[in-house]
This record gives structure tokens, sequence and C-alpha cells, in this order.
């Protein structure tokens, strides 16, 4: 038998939601409650605990089951038998009001966040009992539950998966093909163990030789284990960007980078004399030593290439790179006057702290581009 705790319903229930509680201290009550707008009782820190395995009225004792395996109200899309996903609190849909009710992340739902930072994780759906039927406002699910409260998941609201299958204008292919192949490179156990490296290295508090060769051996390394285009008559290029918008890596330049694998030190460009009495600066740092790029050493051959790549210029400012830092994934097509074709673009946002999400936090962005050669 199910074990659960009671509490007072401040507000009507319906069964299988999760809920919040606050402590009322005038009347010594735990309450528990679903609507959104009703967060102001709790002084603005939402407190989800648990499903509400009864329907209950106002003033009524709500059944509370905090752990386990329990059903939970769902809205969203229908989840593959042999598949288990994250189930958080929902939002709203369009301009339905979805309280006390669970769903994955997705395009369709929103998510409820708070703080600007973060989501309420419920749990993880079971698979082959969580196939979705019926109208859509009864619709449930079984999930383990392990609430948490604090998730930064936020960062990752839109999924890779969930592209656009469609195919783009005039092309072959869609968005989410080009999705798949850069999904593939980041889940692949070599990359993953170069990420982890690179974490190491930021949360140790490394020198920045060590962050840059972290940097560019996780992106070396993901560049290699992502396929080539399945369709002819493209080619992929891979680049990398920090959260300053500094490009960090660019495959279209395999002699120029972040790191100097001769003199195993962090890359420097050199310089001419100049005003402000610099010999050089770290490619690492392009940016905001733009003022120097007029005194860039043009017979240096380690400059080769330098000036117009890529790491001259912001990155972030692109529109998928912007997207994918607000939304986690950001997609485009772009005309190039160069060669009179276009390329096309999808970009994910990757936190490399150990406390991250959208808004905070030291992050990359990893745009994969298929290009007409």
């Amino acid at each position: 038998m199910q074990t659960h705790e009671k509490y007072i319903a401040y507000e009507k229930i319906n069964k299988y939601s999760p809920v919040f509680s606050f402590y009322c201290e005038k009347k010594k009550i735990n309450y528990v409650y679903v609507s959104q707008n009703l967060i102001k009782v709790d002084n603005g820190n939402p407190l989800c605990i648990g499903i509400c395995i009864n329907k209950v009225k106002k003033n009524e004792s709500a059944k509370i089951v905090q752990n386990g395996i329990i059903k939970v109200r769902y809205f969203g899309e229908s989840i593959p038998n042999d598949t288990s996903r994250n189930i958080y609190l929902a939002n709203n849909y369009n301009d339905l009001k979805l309280n006390g009710v669970s769903t994955q992340l997705n395009k369709n739902v929103i998510p409820y966040s708070y703080n600007g930072a973060f989501l309420i994780k419920l749990g993880t759906s079971i698979p082959k009992k969580s196939k979705i039927d019926g109208d859509v406002k009864k619709r449930v699910i079984t999930i383990l539950v392990d609430i948490n409260n604090v998730n930064y998941d936020l960062y990752n609201i839109y999924l890779l998966s969930l592209l656009s299958k469609n195919n783009i204008d005039g092309q072959p292919f869609s968005f989410y093909n080009i999705g798949v192949d850069l999904d593939a490179g980041v889940i692949n156990p070599s990359v993953k163990d170069k990420f982890q490296q690179l974490l190491t290295a930021y949360s140790t508090n490394q020198n920045v030789d060590k962050i840059c060769f972290s940097l560019d051996q996780y992106c070396k390394e993901l560049y290699k284990n992502i396929p080539n285009p399945s369709f002819t008559g493209y080619s992929k290029r891979l680049i990398a960007i920090n959260s300053s918008g500094q490009c960090i890596f660019d495959s279209d330049y395999s002699t120029l980078g972040i790191y100097d694998y001769t003199k195993n030190v962090a890359y420097k460009i050199k310089l001419i004399s100049n005003p402000f009495n610099k010999s050089d600066f770290l490619t690492f740092a392009t940016l905001i030593n733009s003022p120097l790029l007029a005194y860039v050493d043009p017979n240096d051959h380690a400059n080769d290439k330098f000036i117009g790549s890529s790491f001259t210029y912001p990155a972030g400012t692109l529109y998928e790179f912007a997207q994918a830092n607000i939304n986690g994934v950001g997609v485009s097509a772009r005309y190039t006057v160069s060669n009179e074709l276009y390329n096309y673009n999808v970009a994910l946002f990757i936190g490399i702290t150990n406390s991250f999400n959208v808004n905070n936090g030291e992050s990359l962005i990893v745009r994969l581009s298929w290009k007409k050669i």
C-alpha cells in the first residue's frame, strides 16, 4: 500500500496533482495547493512536496505521496513505451493554464519556472506504463517520484530531438537531420570523457593554458565524432563560442585556435609596435583585445588567416547562437556572399560549470553547419 502524508487542502485539488506546500503560522496548519498564482502565500518561494492521490475540496484532508512510483496528471506529447523521460511541473499551453499538471520538456508546453532560473522536476516516467490516451485534461502517466525544487534544466527547454523534421525549403534534409548528427557527437563516450576533463579544469580553477587545452581537446573530439552529412554535396563545420561570445574553435581553421601544441601554452597572436605596449594577446581573448587587431603582425606566419576569421568577431550576436543561449537550441539558414550558397546551422547550449543554467555560469555553444561543397 502506498504510504502518504496528510495535509489540508488550501483549495480544490484534482487527484494525482503535484502540489505546493506552505505552513500557516497563524492557524498552525500545513496547507497544500496547486494554483501558481497562489505562490505569494508562500512568500514567493515555491515548494513542491509530492503528488496528491485523492480528489479534495478546500479544507479537506489531502493525501500526499512524496516518493515511490505513482500516477500524475500529465499534459504533453506521448512518451514511447520503451522510453523514460524526465517529468517537470507544467505551466501553460498557449492560453491554457496548467495548474497541478506535469509535462516533459518540449516546445508545445511551457514548464513552470521561477526566479528566471529553475524548473521543478517531479521525477522520471516509467517505461511501458506511460502511454498517453483519452481526454487531454484527464491524462495521467506513471512516474518514479524524485522531486527537485531547484533543477537547472531550464537551459534545455528545447531539445535537439524536437527540432523540425520538415525539410528546409529547397533542401532534401531538415534541421532535425543536422541535430541528430550534432547529438551523435555530444553523446559519444570519448567526447563525454573530454567533457568531464573540461568540467574538472573549470571546477579546480586551472590556469588559462590548461583551460584552453581542455576546451580545444573537447571541441576537436566533438568534431571528429560528428558524422559527415549523409546528403551528398555537403560538408560539416563546427564552431564553438564561450559565454562571452568569443569563438574558441572553428574546424575550418586547422592551424588556428586557442591552444599552441608546439609550445604547450594558450595560443597567442604576435603584434607589431603599438601605443598599448603589448607584444601579443591570447586568441582566447580576442574580443576584449579588439583595439589591438590593427597591430597584428602580418609577417608572422602564425597569424595566417587570423584577420577576418571567426575568432575576430562576436559570434554570440548571430541569431542561432543568441537563440541557443536563451532556449537551449538555435537554428538558422544563412547566405554566404563569398560562395553564393547557404549554410544550414544548428546550435546547442552546453553548461560547463557545476551550477549553471541559461542565465548564468560559464557555458559553451557549439554550432554544427552543413555547407554546400
